[in-house]
């Protein structure tokens, strides 16, 4: 088989959906046979015409995926298809005057265009047959579309080789990262090596709460892998636009003054500014769980939260002061509200959102933002203490289980509330715009 398969697509328009069908296709077609500009091809200095002419030229078969925007997106008060300078105008433009087959793929109920539609030279794009890929029946209609590849481009293609799991290849506690797959929605993980510590604070610690206690020995016995950083809004995104969960109902924003319920806020509108880099929030527990399991479903792994003997654990990577930087805390070292102090720091920047994922540094262990920026949902159901918490770092399955625990503290919080031993709670069905999560594979 010769040839690769060019997906063209607009980020604005289809990114999740066109990265679903990209893992759909590896799994019969080998990934070099694929291409897909997922982090920017086109490198300062280059002629993006040229370079979008070459790889277009490289190509049998074009499968262009429309979404329900990808016709009424504009720039400067018209649609950015009708730019004869615009990167899917000169990829669909490129490939039809090459007589490349380009094949519409119809995703998140979009319409075929009509010529009246699209310019002159795309025009020959509405008498081309389309595939529609529906979200309830993704992977059957994308299979659809795997025969007719397979016919175009000749013969049935070899299954990709077996690929050993990256972790095995990964030591324990050296902070490198691995994806299960080559996904840009599957999360970067780390393997956290084994041992034991000791969980919760001393009674010496400055602003401990009585909740923290008694300290309790846990041993992690074998390693495992965490989230490198915070589930991210993108992560979530592809999530959201294959299953379609329930995502109604609204959150819990600030106003500035008060926290508040608003109906009309939710993930995709928290009530600040975000992009796909940052983490989600208004998530609840359930829909936390729920990510998880279709994250499984998708890799064949289990995925799951951490308990929060575990998210200490990760957290901590070793140290027992309030940070695992020590027991003072600076805005530039995470986010928070930095109007209070801890520790002997001075005052600093009240960000009153939150950032990207990958701000500041990572602890010894390679994880991102262990203290600020979101509270983490844990598997375990709330109790009052530490008094019979297992020793053996599993979650706690018994107390109020109405209620489970969160870790870490968030942009809002006063930077005592993001030491390593803080514990919260809240209703496992509260959406808040300062809660996230992250998660573990066992």
């Amino acid at each position: 088989m010769s040839g690769k398969i060019f997906l063209s697509y607009r980020r604005d328009d289809s990114r999740w959906p066109t990265l679903s069908l990209y893992n759909l296709l590896a799994q019969s077609f080998p990934r070099e046979r694929l291409f897909m500009d997922v982090e920017g091809y086109i490198k300062p200095g280059d002629d993006f015409v040229e370079v979008l002419e070459t790889q277009v030229s490289a190509c049998e078969v074009m499968v262009v995926v429309i979404g329900a925007q990808w016709l009424s997106l504009e720039k400067d008060g018209r649609p950015r298809i009708h730019a004869p300078r615009d990167f899917v105008h000169i990829e669909i433009a490129t490939a039809l005057r090459r007589k490349i087959r380009v094949i519409p793929a119809l995703v998140d109920g979009a319409h075929m265009p009509d010529e009246s539609e699209l310019p002159e030279p795309l025009q020959a794009l509405a008498r081309r047959q389309a595939i529609r890929l529906s979200h309830e029946r993704f992977a059957a209609d994308g299979q659809g579309l795997v025969k007719a590849l397979q016919e175009v481009l000749g013969g049935v293609p070899q299954p990709p080789p077996a690929v050993i799991d990256p972790a095995l290849k990964v030591r324990p506690g050296s902070g490198e990262g691995f994806r299960d797959v080559a996904a840009p929605w599957c999360p970067e993980m780390v393997v956290v090596q084994a041992g034991s510590f000791t969980m919760g604070s001393p009674d010496s610690e400055e602003g401990r709460w009585s909740d923290e206690g008694p300290q309790v020995k846990v041993t992690i016995a074998k390693p495992f892998t965490v989230g490198r950083f915070a589930i991210t809004r993108g992560e979530f995104s592809a999530f959201i636009n294959e299953t379609r969960h329930d995502m109604s109902g609204g959150a819990y924003v600030w106003s500035g003054k008060e926290w508040k319920h608003d109906a009309k806020k939710s993930w995709r509108d928290p009530g600040f500014a975000q992009d796909d880099s940052h983490p989600v929030v208004c998530v609840n527990w359930d829909d936390a769980k729920a990510y998880a399991k279709w994250l499984s479903q998708k890799t064949g792994k289990e995925y799951r939260l951490l308990s929060e003997a575990e998210w200490e654990y990760a957290c901590r990577a070793g140290t027992q002061t309030p940070f695992w930087w020590g027991s003072s805390i600076l805005a530039e070292q995470a986010n928070y509200n930095g109007n209070d102090t801890y520790g002997g720091g001075k005052k600093g920047e009240f960000r009153q959102k939150t950032v990207p994922v990958k701000s500041f540094q990572p602890n010894p262990w390679g994880l991102y933002q262990v203290h600020g920026n979101v509270w983490e949902w844990c598997e375990d159901c709330w109790n009052e203490n530490h008094h019979n918490a297992p020793s053996d770092g599993s979650p706690r399955t018994t107390g109020d289980c109405s209620r489970r625990v969160l870790r870490g503290g968030s942009w809002d919080s006063d930077p005592a509330y993001l030491r390593s031993a803080i514990r919260n709670t809240l209703p496992a069905d509260s959406r808040d715009s300062n809660g996230g999560f992250r998660l573990a594979r066992t």
